[in-house]
């Protein structure tokens, strides 16, 4: 069989990564002042409530958590910048990164294939490729258009001539 190489992007969306980094950061600031003036308790419908001092750490726990989870938009932000990432379909089989923020290559070979399924989570749609080893997850909101989602997905059942969400 000869099959011509396809290529496609697979990376974050450039703007998604700087919101995440304001939206967290946003949060963790007044989590921040609450722990620090340690002027605020909590009373959680009258079944947890705890005195300020108390709630001082809870809210620089969620604090520090939101200031984690604003550096994770820098890590985003950076992959999206990254051009080396390509979702490779060619006559050995399937390459793509681990992960949408993943430097590790993952390659799977048409032969080891099992099954494939298709899962739409709200308005994302993920590709799963079960192999021997594992379980390789394709979504479609890292390619660029999602009429190039759909142009791999079709290219993969055709290949292995098996309809999604349907075992070997």
């Amino acid at each position: 069989m000869n099959m011509q190489e396809k290529r496609y992007p697979y990376k974050p969306k450039k703007w998604l990564g700087p919101v995440i980094f304001v939206m967290f950061l946003g949060m963790s600031y007044p989590l921040g002042l609450m722990a620090y003036n340690k002027e605020t308790g909590i009373n959680f419908f009258n079944i947890i409530i705890l005195p300020a001092e108390y709630a001082a750490i809870i809210f620089g726990l969620f604090c520090v958590l939101f200031i984690i989870l604003s550096l994770l938009g820098i890590l985003i932000f950076k992959a999206s910048l990254a051009s080396d990432r390509y979702i490779v379909l060619s006559e050995e089989g399937i390459q793509a990164p681990k992960t949408g923020i993943s430097n590790q290559i993952k390659c799977v070979s048409w032969e080891k294939i099992e099954y494939i399924s298709l899962q739409q989570v709200s308005s994302q749609v993920f590709f799963q490729v079960h192999h021997d080893q594992g379980k390789l997850t394709i979504n479609s909101t890292l390619f660029p258009q999602y009429q190039d989602f759909e142009e791999a997905v079709n290219f993969i059942t055709e290949h292995l001539s098996i309809d999604p969400s349907s075992p070997a």
